[in-house]
């Protein structure tokens, strides 16, 4: 039988293969590739994944302990010999050990190496006005970075593949929301300052609907098959119930619905095996549920166990919902069964979440001290605290590379990692 595991072997890593060898199946095969290809490798070879993130035999915790892959072989195979249980201890001592982390990286050690690796900075145009940068997205296909310069009422576009500025689109007064369809290769701003979306293909940057959705649109979310874009609006307070989600039908060009939000929104997702939009509500602190079928309508969902519910992402494949909250805290709240659970403290008021699939890694940003709070999905746990600068609150990711963007006011620049 073959067996698959991420390259670069540590603690766990060299004990796992002698263990399958000797009491799981004597005649195995081990494969050592990248870390994001393990579990597709897993898949076109037919092998058992191990010891990688989104593999069965992984980390996991038992009465609130952390346990490695060691741990998780003798329990999937039923070992009991008492000298392997004693060995497994060794293991899982050895594995756990804190690293000291490499100068300029994360300050919190984990059953992992260290995340984020400081690759350099993209210089970016200066701000014309007060403010700075706001919610990013990857368009993978073109390699385009786009990021809202909110201050200068642009968007602006970064060569991913080399990282470079290239250009900014400009007139998109207010622009807050960024989003990117890359099955249907569409660019999404939200351009709070005007009270509209705008529409453009990705790669081109050529815009093709400019729509009024309410006042002071910022999250987006979209579904590709049916072609619908939600879109959160902040609202006014001085005008009542102005705090919305406005259902636009892409392919129709025009809105199709709109309910009114028990608060104000803040970043909403797709989840397609629900159909369904979920979208953070500030206060009351929860996380609603858009039907498409009914976008008049709201759910109620999901009660928050802090305050202020901000940034929102989602792992399709674990089925977590991953919420960053004012409160600094993270939660994660399971689609199917409903369970919350808090991931951990945040390092202070988060804005944007992101969840990379290929590790398993989440990244929260947070503008005061200025740091990326990077999570392991998988066994809920903090893996490092990397600094970037006061006031940076926003980032994006490159799954394709495991590059992170982070995006820095004062210095109008962006800093790039890569996830290794």
């Amino acid at each position: 039988m073959k067996w698959v595991t991420r390259e670069k072997a540590k603690v766990d890593r060299i004990a796992c293969p002698w263990l399958i060898t000797k009491f799981v199946d004597p005649k195995a095969e081990f494969l050592f590739v990248p870390r994001e290809k393990v579990l597709d490798v897993a898949k076109e070879r037919g092998a058992i994944p191990y010891d990688s993130p989104g593999a069965e035999l992984f980390h996991y915790k038992q009465d609130g302990d952390e346990r490695c892959s060691f741990d998780a072989i003798i329990k999937k195979y039923k070992l009991t010999d008492p000298a392997l249980l004693d060995m497994a201890e060794i293991v899982r001592a050895a594995d756990a050990a804190p690293r000291n982390p490499r100068p300029g990286q994360g300050q919190v050690g984990a059953c992992d190496s260290m995340s984020l690796r400081l690759l350099g900075h993209i210089e970016l145009p200066a701000h014309v006005k007060e403010g700075g940068f706001d919610h990013a997205a990857v368009h993978h296909e073109s390699s385009r970075l786009y990021v809202a310069h909110t201050s200068n009422d642009d968007v602006d576009v970064i060569d991913s593949a080399s990282d470079r500025f290239l250009r900014s689109i400009h007139g998109l007064k207010g622009a807050a929301g960024v989003l990117v369809s890359d099955e249907r290769n569409l660019l999404f701003t939200a351009n709070r300052g005007e009270n509209t979306i705008s529409i453009l293909s990705a790669g081109r940057e050529q815009e093709m609907l400019r729509l009024f959705s309410g006042i002071r649109p910022n999250g987006l979310a979209f579904d590709p098959s049916r072609g619908l874009l939600l879109v959160a609006n902040v609202g006014d307070p001085e005008i009542g119930n102005s705090s919305t989600a406005s259902m636009i039908d892409v392919d129709r060009k025009m809105v199709i619905g709109s309910v009114v939000l028990p608060g104000r929104p803040r970043w909403a997702v797709y989840d397609e095996r629900t159909t369904a939009f979920y979208l953070n509500i500030a206060d009351p602190p929860l996380i609603a549920e858009i039907d498409p079928k009914t976008p008049s309508k709201m759910l109620e969902r999901y009660k928050m166990p802090a305050k202020g519910p901000h940034g929102l992402d989602l792992d399709p494949r674990g089925r977590y919902l991953f919420c960053a909250c004012d409160g600094a805290k993270l939660v994660a709240v399971h689609l199917d069964s409903g369970e919350i659970q808090l991931v951990g403290e945040l390092s202070g008021p988060p804005d944007v979440v992101f969840f990379n699939p290929n590790l398993g890694h989440v990244y929260v940003a947070v503008g005061t001290p200025g740091v990326i709070d990077v999570f392991d999905a998988r066994r809920k746990k903090l893996l490092e605290t990397v600094p970037t600068e006061k006031g940076a609150h926003t980032l994006a990711v490159d799954q394709r590379e495991n590059k992170v963007y982070a995006f820095l006011p004062a210095t109008h620049r962006a800093a790039t990692y890569r996830d290794e």
